[in-house]
């Protein structure tokens, strides 16, 4: 009997996937706070007082994608033959460009791509070595999506200069430096030999 744990609004803001904002950040004159009222959250005092608990899924089962991935089969589920990002041909699949986007900031922010999530999995499920996971990383490269960045650029009307001066203000630098000529590296890296050019 997993008892979860207490939500609420720092838990909230550092992983319900706002950027560290709330909905009252982004409340202007297009998007009202009536447009808004799904987004606001019980208070701390009215969440303890209702005993709200955060209760995930993995609390109770492990995590594992292929043997969701075998159980979705079973039921009708049809992937595609190669990847759209990672590693799994079968997941990140239900829209054009924009998960790509979303999973390919990870390398600004955190210095990995989707490619590293899924390979831990399958190297923490016993699927394939930590070398071998490595390798792939190596021959992947930073997996740079310029097909759905274009098709991103063109759904918000920007062209791809902005769409980068906009992904570097996400560039995290405590991780993140620049070498004497002006590129970006990060120091120690996983992979010594990776090209940062």
């Amino acid at each position: 009997d997993h008892k979860g744990f207490r939500l609420n609004h720092a838990w909230l803001k550092k992983f319900g996937v706002t950027n560290g904002t709330t909905a009252e950040d982004w409340i202007d004159d297009e998007l009202t706070r009536e447009k808004m009222i799904p987004y606001f959250w019980p208070s701390d005092s009215e969440q303890e007082e209702a005993g709200v608990r955060a209760v995930f899924l993995g609390h109770y089962f492990r995590w594992d994608p292929e043997e969701s991935y075998r159980v979705a089969l079973k039921h009708g589920f049809q992937s595609i033959e190669t990847p759209k990002t990672g590693y799994y041909a079968y997941a990140d699949i239900d829209d054009e460009f924009l998960i790509t986007i979303h999973h390919w900031m990870k390398w600004y922010k955190f210095g990995f791509t989707r490619l590293w999530d899924n390979l831990s999995l399958e190297v923490r499920n016993g699927r394939m070595s930590r070398d071998d996971a490595v390798d792939l990383i190596r021959n992947a490269g930073p997996e740079q999506p310029d097909e759905e960045i274009d098709q991103f650029c063109q759904y918000l009307g920007i062209d791809r200069k902005h769409f980068f001066e906009i992904a570097e203000k996400f560039r995290n630098t405590e991780i993140w430096k620049k070498d004497s000529h002006g590129n970006w590296y990060i120091p120690d890296f996983l992979i010594s030999d990776w090209s940062w050019s």
